[in-house]
């Protein structure tokens, strides 16, 4: 990751408001759920985090998210709607799920061919690198 970028989980809510600005009176744009993880940009006097959500700026609160460990690397699925996670890295590989544009898994490396193998849910899962790029 680039100096500067953290990614944070929402944690302590099952849904979370996300804003417009850094407070609760503006306008919401959206919500986040338990285990999301976004890239944060930067954090406002009021403690709000500043985040991508769906490729623009936003805020969710601080008091319902933590900051990730910045040892570990993060993959976001990019340019596609959905993304199939697999349990091998192929298309020949079972599915296991699927992942939506903006979704941050925690990587665990890359392999030849160029597919992430990511975290997913309580296990492993593989994500194609045509549709995915680390976090930096």
């Amino acid at each position: 990751q680039a100096a500067g970028l953290e990614v944070i989980e929402v944690v302590n809510t099952d849904v979370l408001n996300v804003r417009s600005g850094p407070y609760v009176n503006y306008a919401m744009v959206g919500a986040a759920y338990r285990g999301q993880k976004f890239v944060c940009t930067g954090q406002a006097e009021s403690g709000w985090y500043e985040i991508l959500y769906k490729g623009q700026r936003a805020f969710i609160s601080n008091k319902y998210t933590q900051k990730l460990s910045s040892d570990k690397q993060f993959v976001q699925i990019r340019d596609t709607q959905w993304l199939n996670v697999r349990s091998g890295p192929g298309v020949d590989y079972a599915m296991l799920g699927a992942g939506n544009e903006w979704d941050i898994f925690e990587c665990l490396g890359q392999e030849k061919n160029g597919w992430y193998k990511i975290k997913y849910k309580n296990g492993i899962g593989y994500i194609s690198g045509k549709y995915a790029s680390i976090v930096e």
